[in-house]
């Protein structure tokens, strides 16, 4: 009897000690908790910028919310710290512009007060957590911390969310660091959409992206809208003096995690995901899924002049090549391909991302677009033509990998002949880089 005691009461010690240790984790790394969305039909009210809200029915859903966030800890297959932060207040006009010339001119600085997380908690460390957390595990260049404030202290800090309030279910806060190009606009809309999908969230379409930055509008913006058809930009907040109010807030992940990024990772099925989804949107089917050897499709995308930028004034870009028509000239002489030629810059986003899921081959010189290549069909090649000077670059090849396909790296010989900025191509670098191709392709 005084054995059986001894070992119960041996049992409830180690039982108490594992609560015990299991309290302290969840306080100093709370729970991979998931919140599913109660509507996954979409992401904003019918007007995106409502001049006035129920604020009953705002202090009910706050008063609802005892955790300001949630971090999640345990997502496969790229990221392993997703931080979500509820009942999200942002106040646009806690913003001002930075004094950089360069892409750091595009952030604005994030002053006190422009985010706060309205919450009944009553843990004062909590506040220094989470904002450790944003530091640790996001992508956000400027300083960004938060505020807890609780109900009843809303007209103690002039929040007044009666009125000019733009409510939002779920929303993404994006920061954008780089000038816009095909291949930052890839990488970002990889990250973000993997990131919702290992939250829990499959439908993207139930998600608002908020740009965080003073980026300008550009033609490539519009692959978001593929996956995510509500996006708001802070400026655009700002300007209607319109608060934002959101039951769930994601930050971007931290960009050391992404895939696009980890040059390590090798797993297919996140971009054939978001490539399945955008096909679907732009019914885009199977039918070009298998080569015709007979005739494999070659898709060049010509790199030329145009401003990508508007601090690009001139409009003027390198890695153009010279002899345009002597290398169409090769391509036409080779048997068993037909040939396209694009500017990808001329085309609709929706019209790029058919242009690439019709191409067997994508040939091109080194340039952003060859991050489109993640919108072909899988099993394609695609061909990277760099310049002299120019090192292995493993960030195309990587797309190339993840997105399914066989990366051809050829380095050219020739040295530039206009300024320094377009290269002369062989007859025979074109007759190899094809033939390579088209043997990884059908033999």
């Amino acid at each position: 009897m005084r054995f059986s005691l001894t070992k119960l009461v041996l049992f409830v010690l180690f039982a108490t000690y594992i609560a015990l240790l299991i309290k302290i984790r969840s306080y100093l790394f709370p729970e991979s908790v998931v919140f599913v969305h109660p509507h996954e039909n979409s992401a904003r009210t019918e007007d995106p910028y409502p001049s006035d809200s129920n604020s009953a029915s705002i202090t009910a859903q706050i008063q609802s919310s005892s955790r300001p966030f949630s971090l999640i800890q345990k997502g496969k297959p790229a990221y392993t710290n997703i931080l979500w932060l509820e009942k999200a207040v942002i106040d646009p006009q806690k913003i001002s512009p930075t004094d950089k010339s360069d892409e750091r001119g595009e952030e604005f600085k994030y002053h006190r007060g422009f985010l706060s997380l309205i919450s009944t908690s009553t843990e004062e460390t909590l506040e220094n957590i989470i904002n450790e957390h944003i530091t640790k595990f996001t992508t956000v260049r400027r300083p960004l911390k938060v505020d807890l404030i609780s109900p009843s202290q809303l007209s103690e800090r002039n929040f007044d969310l009666s009125k000019n309030v733009t409510k939002l279910q779920s929303v993404a806060f994006i920061t954008r660091i780089e000038y816009a190009n095909p291949y930052w606009v890839v990488v970002d809309l990889v990250d973000v959409y993997l990131a919702l999908n290992q939250s829990g969230t499959t439908n993207p379409t139930s998600v608002c992206i908020l740009w965080a930055d003073n980026h300008p509008n550009a033609v490539i913006d519009g692959l978001w809208d593929f996956l995510f058809p509500c996006r708001l930009k802070l400026s655009e907040l700002a300007a209607k003096r319109h608060k934002l109010l959101a039951d769930r807030l994601l930050i971007r992940p931290n960009r050391k995690e992404s895939i696009a990024l980890n040059h390590k990772y090798s797993n297919l099925e996140p971009v054939e995901t978001i490539r399945n989804h955008i096909y679907k949107s732009l019914e885009i089917t199977n039918k070009h899924l298998a080569v015709n050897c007979t005739r494999v499709k070659v898709l060049i995308v010509w790199r030329r002049d145009y401003q990508n930028h508007p601090g690009n004034v001139k409009g003027v870009i390198d890695r153009k090549v010279a002899n345009e028509a002597e290398v169409v000239n090769a391509m036409h002489k080779i048997p068993a391909i037909e040939v396209r030629e694009v500017q990808l810059d001329k085309l609709t986003p929706a019209e790029q991302v058919k242009a690439m899921s019709d191409a067997d081959i994508f040939w091109a010189m080194h340039g952003a677009g060859h991050s489109m290549s993640v919108f072909m069909h899988p099993g394609k090649v695609v061909v990277e033509i760099a310049p002299p000077t120019k090192l292995q670059n493993w960030h195309m090849e990587h797309l190339s990998t993840i997105s399914g396909h066989k990366h051809i790296f050829k380095k050219l010989p020739e040295k530039p002949v206009i300024d320094g900025l377009s290269y002369h191509i062989s007859s025979q670098t074109v007759l190899e880089t094809i033939t390579e191709a088209h043997k990884m392709l059908c033999y």
